[in-house]
């Protein structure tokens, strides 16, 4: 269940909104433009990297195949 909003919190936050934007109205305006308008994301960089930098890909045998992780040590897979 939801909590009930303490009037103390309500009017912290108000408090803080007309501090920082000097108006309920040039806080909502300043949301619904972030809302409309997201952060541009920056492109990344394709940078060709040293060998030793290259990420290890790991092959795992076929299913069914070699001992695996899951087996008893009498060879028993379990599945």
């Amino acid at each position: 269940m939801p909590q009930a909003v303490d009037s103390a919190s309500a009017v912290q936050l108000l408090s803080e909104i007309l501090g920082r934007y000097g108006s309920l109205e040039a806080f909502l305006r300043q949301l619904y433009r972030e809302l409309d308008q997201p952060t541009e994301e920056i492109p990344r960089l394709n940078l060709d990297l040293p060998a030793w930098m290259e990420p290890l890909t790991a092959t795992a045998p076929a299913r069914g195949e070699g001992p695996g992780r899951h087996a008893w040590r009498s060879g028993e897979r379990i599945h």
